[in-house]
């Protein structure tokens, strides 16, 4: 039994060491997401907080995923939006509110706690884009930068596919 026990503990040590360097080397993939487009900018945490943000793109390894706000009925304006107010990130899913405390390090490391949400059922669906997927996203993202004025957070997906979502200041 003790042998067991001991086999045990070794195993899970072992499996846990692979797990964490897994992670690193996917936080490294998701910072060096494909098919980046424009000039990346230097800027400070306060350039975007207090800001209302509009998700307006989607990229999932380095592919478009066809995800275009332009290209939504207008009923969906106030979707997928969200702000930073220096403590927490609220905002709205697809209908559903969120919230969650987050920490923003140097480097522009962005570490977004456990969601809370609202559970209204939805009415519609946008198209190539569903809430629970926006919510994973923003609740992997590990990374945010600033590309020709628009806020990207850098993300992975449930099976470690890095993701790119695209954000321009809400209007």
């Amino acid at each position: 039994m003790k042998r067991f026990a001991i086999l045990l503990i070794i195993t899970f040590f072992i499996l846990s060491c692979a797990s964490t360097g897994r992670n690193s080397e996917n936080s490294e993939a998701v910072n060096d997401v494909s098919g980046e487009r424009g000039n990346m900018e230097t800027v400070n945490t306060a350039s975007v907080i207090n800001i209302q943000w509009n998700l307006i793109e989607v990229y999932i390894d380095g592919n478009d995923t066809q995800y275009r706000r332009a290209y939504q009925p207008a009923v969906q304006n106030d979707l997928f939006i969200f702000k930073f107010d220096g403590k927490n990130i609220s905002g709205t899913g697809a209908p559903n509110r969120f919230s969650a405390p987050y920490i923003m390090g140097e480097g522009q490391t962005l570490d977004i706690m456990p969601l809370r949400s609202t559970r209204m059922a939805a009415l519609f669906e946008t198209e190539n884009l569903s809430e629970h997927d926006f919510f994973t996203y923003v609740q992997n993202t590990n990374k945010w930068r600033m590309v020709n004025g628009n806020l990207e957070l850098l993300s992975i997906t449930d099976y470690d596919l890095p993701v790119r979502m695209v954000f321009m200041v809400y209007r």
